[in-house]
This record gives C-alpha cells, structure tokens and sequence, in this order.
C-alpha cells in the first residue's frame, strides 16, 4: 500500500444480468500501515434460508478488521457454475476504484472470469 494511505475501504458489490444493485452485499472500512492484506470470501450457500455468506477482513501489523453479511442467492444456485479471479500485480483501477476479485456465477455450463472492460461498461454486456 503506497505511503500517503492511512484507511482502506473495502466493499462488495453485485451485479445482475449486469445491472449494479443497488447497496454493496458488504463494506468495511479499517486503518493501514504499508504492510497488511485484504481477504474476500463467500461461504456455502445456507440452503435452508436461500442465502450466501460474504466474509471481507482487512488486516495489518497493528490489527484486522473484518465483517460477515448475508446475501439472498439466485434461484438453482447450486446448478450454476462459477469463476473467480484476483488481479494481481498491476492494479485494475475503473475511474477512482481499484478493482480486487471478481466471483462470478452463472447458468450457462461455461463461465469465464470478467476482464477490467466490463467494469467500465456493464450494461455493454448484457446477454
């Protein structure tokens, strides 16, 4: 993390059929130094209540901040596929947002990981 930074702020968001909804599954927000990392993961569906757990910390020498939310799952989720990425390296900045995973499911039997172009032009990628 670049020295001038003193808070992260990390959030979640969902799109479908690639239409943004409307509040982030999960924010957090949490004071850095240089060194830490930040850590998104989504738990089994809780089938019984059609819902997914989202999990995101962020951490550092001097501590870790980390939140847990629930997200309503889609319909069959358990017949779709999936595909996740990370975008190591160079970062992935979409105007003023660094974009850090993506996690994507879908119903067709293929699915591919979502490139940086998707980001900047969502409604370009409806099916």
């Amino acid at each position: 993390m670049n020295e001038e930074f003193n808070e992260a702020m990390v959030w979640v968001e969902k799109y479908e059929k690639g239409i943004l909804a409307d509040d982030p599954v999960s924010s957090l927000s949490s004071p850095v130094d240089n060194n830490g990392m930040i850590i998104f993961s989504m738990q089994r569906p809780i089938s019984e209540f059609d819902k997914t757990i989202v999990n995101v910390s962020i951490s550092n020498d001097e501590g870790s901040s980390s939140g847990q939310n629930l997200d309503d799952q889609p319909k069959k989720f358990e017949e779709m596929s999936s595909a996740y990425s990370t975008f190591d390296g160079e970062a992935k900045f979409v105007g003023d947002e660094l974009i850090l995973a993506t996690i994507c499911f879908s119903k067709n039997n293929e699915m591919g990981s979502l490139t940086t172009e998707y980001y900047e032009n969502p409604e370009a990628h409806l099916e």
